[in-house]
């Protein structure tokens, strides 16, 4: 999860998706040097480095 435009957002692969208490909405595109802040704890990063499969909520599914 990172923080982008005062709202948190999660990336998979190389889309965006923003979060809102109703789930996930369509991907955006940002600009490649903007600058987001990593929300997800490091133990949780390095998991998923080690690969580690996520359960990804069904409302990416349906905006993928």
């Amino acid at each position: 999860m990172i923080w982008l435009n005062s709202a948190p957002a999660l990336v998979l692969n190389t889309q965006i998706y923003p979060y809102s208490p109703n789930g996930y909405a369509r991907p955006i595109i940002i600009n490649p040097e903007q600058i987001v802040y990593v929300l997800s704890p490091e133990p949780t990063i390095a998991v998923l480095r080690a690969g580690h499969k996520l359960q990804i909520h069904p409302t990416i599914a349906t905006n993928h």
